[in-house]
């Protein structure tokens, strides 16, 4: 009997709670001439307005030829033929199939030096025809053409776990999230360094040139008041339009910037 009266409260909470979500739900503002709505709930009822169609597989669980086994596939690209490139990073390679998912070619092994991997993370393809992979481990962006064959290699000015094409011949660099930190020298963040780094030294996107010199950065970090936050907090994920505009997805931030 003495837990009814706590249990009401908790009824009479959430209740509150809901209510309060309800009203709250659709906050709209303007941000710096930026119209922002923040939807913090689905707003769509139980009919979706946007639906997937899966369209193709490359690969899978039970495939049992080598070239469909794919070990922690982690980028994927396609080329003006329609053809797919796959960052097999837990294989150390990239594997080529064409529109229909036919294989072509593979290329890449373990290993530190040209032509091989040893911690592969993103795959771009550059307007000029090859195709740039960013090695984290060996701080190192290597590149091939479309038979690939090695063409080039470079070790960025600033310090990436990722980078992602535009059609001026730039690309995008993602740095956020990551516990190391290569730069021209490879060397690596401290703890007590990244204990400290505040928001205001995390430009959230910087644009490098295809020998990854740093050309601009823009785009303002959460401050959440410690190194090892700020750094997770503003993780993001991104992608660009025709026109290069690029769409950042904030993982844990509920918010999507163009």
């Amino acid at each position: 009997m003495k837990r009814k009266p706590a249990l009401v409260m908790v009824a009479v909470f959430a209740v509150s709670v809901f209510f309060v979500m309800q009203v709250f739900a659709q906050k709209v503002e303007t941000a710096e001439g930026v119209r922002v709505v923040h939807n913090e709930k689905p707003v769509w009822g139980k009919e979706p307005k946007v639906a997937l169609k899966l369209i193709q597989t490359i690969g899978g669980l039970d495939a049992v030829k080598d070239e469909y086994m794919l070990y922690l596939p982690a980028d994927i690209v396609e080329d003006e033929q329609g053809n797919i490139y796959v960052l097999d990073a837990g294989n150390y390679r990239i594997q080529k199939y064409d529109a229909n998912g036919a294989f072509l070619l593979s290329f890449g092994r373990q290993g530190m030096g040209p032509g091989e991997f040893s911690s592969p993370q993103s795959i771009a393809f550059g307007n000029d025809g090859n195709i740039y992979i960013f090695d984290m481990m060996n701080g190192l962006v290597q590149v091939f053409g479309q038979n690939g064959k090695p063409v080039n290699s470079f070790r960025p000015e600033e310090s990436m776990t990722g980078l992602h094409s535009l059609r001026s011949g730039e690309f995008t660099v993602t740095s956020l999230g990551s516990m190391m930190r290569f730069g021209t020298g490879g060397g690596r963040m401290n703890i007590t360094e990244l204990q400290k780094q505040k928001a205001e030294d995390m430009p959230l996107i910087r644009v490098v040139d295809s020998e990854g010199v740093l050309k601009r950065e823009f785009g303002k970090a959460e401050e959440y008041g410690d190194g090892f936050t700020n750094r997770e907090g503003n993780r993001y994920d991104m992608t660009t339009d025709s026109g290069d505009n690029k769409y950042v997805s904030f993982r844990f931030q509920n918010r999507i910037e163009k």
